[in-house]
């Protein structure tokens, strides 16, 4: 039986203590395993501390191995443990030896909300979580035992260990949120397969941004320990910077192309042959054996470049990837004489079209490629190997 009973009234706790001195205002102990000293409320504070010269509010200390210095606990929707500031730190923990600084636990099996969390942190201006340990700051491990939102996949499972959202961000009922959850986006959800284990997941604007103030540091390092792939990237990536690399680039692309203004009567179509006009802009050929041909206007076909040099400038016009070397798609004529496999292509009279270079003696410095696919008669487009000379 409890030694001390006190029930509050709407306005003043069922139990106070204060102490101007050392020792505790109020004490719970326990030796065997029940609690020391246990709140509940209703509406409001079960058990609350309050410090005003830089003593602890509420102190949990736990001398045992096992044993646990303050539990929150919550079976409804509350919070286990709320931690509020106005300036400084809302729940701060120290851990002295090879313990936890905080260790947050999420038990649920299906929760109404698709994300329940083991620590949830929300801040208006600093950070929600910040962690600093001699080893880990942050740690976040996942039970692959979680819940699935879709329908008819009850053996499917989900975890993420460290979720970082923009509050706004953040994913709830509401079905115009903003942010995709994992499983939400096609791409991620066909590289992590249906038991997607999730590390880190960010949703905001810079949903993972990392920094290094060193200048022999990294800002961000991805490995894979199994020889597979370390990153999956979908959509536009910028680097400003140079790139680095020790291994070999691997693109669908076939062709090495490079940004090119165009004339204003050039469409800009692909497979289309082009020469340089006195103003550096590009045109169709419209002669034969010109040596001003430039290359092969990319992406005909099923081919797409696999690198574009350059850039378009801000005060350019138009301007077109024009494959210089590898494969891509050519405009050819054969009515100036069949096409074979390996014949050498030029320039010819019909507009943006290239022709089987004949003549030998006027052939250098106007060809444009070797051909890889034959054609007898009329115009067509075959691949070609872009070899200008």
């Amino acid at each position: 039986m409890p030694v001390v009973v006190g029930t509050g009234t709407e306005s003043e706790p069922g139990v106070s203590g204060f102490s101007s001195s050392s020792f505790a205002g109020v004490r719970g102990s326990n030796t065997r395993t029940g609690v020391g000293v246990r709140g509940f409320a209703d509406h409001n504070d079960g058990v609350r501390g309050d410090s005003k010269d830089g003593g602890a509010g509420v102190r949990g200390v736990s001398n045992g191995t096992n044993h646990v210095g303050v539990v929150g606990e919550s079976k409804g929707t509350g919070n286990g443990v709320l931690g509020i500031a106005d300036s400084g730190t809302g729940v701060y923990a120290i851990s002295k030896s090879r313990g936890h600084g905080v260790y947050g636990e999420a038990q649920n099996g299906e929760p109404v909300a698709p994300i329940t969390g083991g620590i949830d942190g929300l801040v208006a201006s600093r950070a929600a979580v910040l962690g600093k340990g001699m080893n880990i700051s942050v740690l976040g491990l996942v039970n692959p035992g979680g819940w699935h939102p879709e329908p008819g996949l009850s053996n499917a499972r989900y975890s993420i260990g460290v979720c970082g959202a923009f509050p706004s961000h953040y994913p709830n009922d509401n079905p115009g949120r903003e942010a995709p959850l994992p499983w939400d986006v096609p791409f991620v959800s066909a590289r992590t397969g249906s038991f997607p284990h999730i590390g880190v997941y960010g949703m905001a604007n810079g949903a993972l941004v990392g920094v290094c103030p060193f200048a022999g540091g990294y800002g961000l390092i991805v490995s894979n320990t199994k020889g597979g792939k370390s990153a999956a990237f979908q959509g536009e990536v910028e680097i400003e910077g140079d790139l680095a690399m020790s291994g070999a680039i691997q693109t669908l692309g076939r062709d090495c192309a490079e940004a090119f203004e165009l004339a204003d009567d050039c469409m800009g179509e692909p497979g289309t042959v082009l020469v340089a006009g006195e103003d550096g802009r590009l045109s169709p050929c419209s002669a034969a054996y010109d040596k001003a041909v430039v290359g092969i206007i990319s992406g005909a076909g099923d081919e797409q470049p696999g690198l574009v040099l350059g850039g378009a400038r801000p005060d350019a016009g138009p301007c077109a990837p024009v494959a210089l070397i590898g494969r891509a798609w050519c405009k050819v004529d054969a009515g100036f004489g069949a096409i074979a496999v390996g014949d050498m292509l030029t320039t010819s009279l019909t507009p943006g079209h290239a022709m089987k270079a004949g003549d030998p003696m006027r052939a250098p410095g106007s060809i444009i490629g070797k051909a890889l696919k034959s054609l007898a008669d009329g115009r067509g487009m075959v691949p070609v190997l872009v070899t200008l000379q």
